[in-house]
């Protein structure tokens, strides 16, 4: 690219004076803009009738529209002027100085005297390209061995390893403690009343209408009972000799007169057992409640006379029914514990407060009792 040819001044200006020179002439242009903008409007006026000092005919619609188009039309030439101007002036701040061609090299001086001072050191040369690579040098021995490194983060839980093998049954262990013996069971509902008997055949007069004999004659038809209604029920029977026997009421047995005279009771070894019906004292029935529909002998007529009569009557006399607490001894010594629930002829009924235990006692065996109050 060729340099610009720039004609020669002479005498030479300084580019401070020709930057001067230039906005002088930026000046003189700005100041041109200036009045060709005042005479457009002084030409505004004139249309219009303002202008001061002078007048003239109205100006036409068409007037002032052809005005009106000059207007803008030197308005948009200044515009363009001006911003025309504006980069000029800019340039002419901002230009940096021109620099011409230099000169051809002039002649060698002449060489001065020797012995004159050093020169200064001259400036420092550019930095030469970089050489090639040289070659690898030999591998170096092996440095020490660096200290141990910090233990690594604990590594994920591994899988679930297969299920091992079943091992050997143990030893059978010992034997534990018998446990408590169990709560007694809730007694049974109580079975349909049996079918009364046929009446027997009427005794022969004379010493049967004694007091003991009624007793016996009570208890007879109380065992009767006893099979129909807690057949399954175990009896403890004392018997006026001191002895006692427990079990399974069995059946009456007849004797060569057609009258049952003995009582079977089935122990716990079903065995029979057979007692006098003479020499029983007391039943008592374990775990059984009173059955209302039991009967008894009415009192007999005409009332025994003989010698018990009176204790007898004395003895049911002082024990009514509700006496509570009430403690019997017979013949037997086994003593009969509760509450007076039925007082019959010839026979007195017990029972414990929650009625489970019922004990028949014949009022003619009856030594002594106690009433706890």
């Amino acid at each position: 690219m060729s340099l610009p040819s720039f004609p020669v001044v002479n005498p030479p200006i300084e580019r401070e004076d020709a930057v001067n020179q230039i906005l002088s002439s930026i000046a003189m242009e700005e100041l041109g803009l200036s009045h060709i903008l005042n005479a457009e409007g002084e030409k505004l006026q004139y249309i219009l009738g303002t202008l001061p000092g002078l007048s003239g005919p109205p100006a036409t619609v068409s007037d002032v529209l052809a005005a009106n188009e000059s207007v803008r039309s030197m308005l948009e030439t200044a515009a363009q002027n001006q911003l025309f101007l504006k980069a000029k002036m800019q340039g002419a701040l901002t230009a940096s100085p021109m620099q011409g061609p230099t000169g051809a090299t002039g002649p060698t001086g002449a060489t001065g005297p020797a012995g004159g001072p050093t020169g200064a050191t001259g400036a420092t040369g550019a930095t030469g390209a970089t050489g090639a690579t040289g070659a690898t040098g030999p591998t170096g021995a092996v440095g020490a061995a660096g200290a141990v490194g910090a233990t690594g983060a604990v590594g994920p839980t591994g899988p679930t390893g297969a299920t091992g093998a079943t091992g050997a049954a143990g030893a059978a262990g010992a034997t534990g403690a018998t446990g408590a013996t169990g709560a007694t069971g809730a007694t049974g509902a109580t079975g349909p009343a049996g079918v009364t008997g046929a009446t027997g055949p009427t005794g022969p007069a004379g010493n049967e209408n004694s007091v003991s004999c009624r007793c016996k004659e009570q208890m007879r038809n109380i065992i009767q009972q006893i099979i129909a209604l807690y057949p399954n029920n175990n009896l403890l029977v004392t018997l006026s000799s001191g002895d006692a026997s427990f079990g399974r009421p069995g059946s009456l047995i007849l004797g060569p007169d057609g009258r049952t005279g003995v009582f079977e009771v089935i122990n716990p070894q079903n065995q029979m057992q057979y007692l006098s019906i003479c020499s029983i004292d007391t039943i008592q029935i374990d775990n059984a409640t009173y059955n209302d529909t039991i009967v008894y002998l009415p009192e007999p007529f005409p009332a025994p006379t003989d010698c018990c009569a009176d204790c007898q009557a004395a003895i049911r006399s002082l024990l009514p029914v509700g006496t509570a607490g009430v403690n019997i001894i017979t013949s037997s010594q086994t003593p009969s514990v509760g509450n007076v629930i039925r007082n019959e002829y010839g026979m007195l009924v017990l029972s414990n407060e929650a009625r489970t235990n019922i004990t028949f006692v014949s009022s003619c065996s009856i030594d002594l009792f106690l009433i706890n109050t």
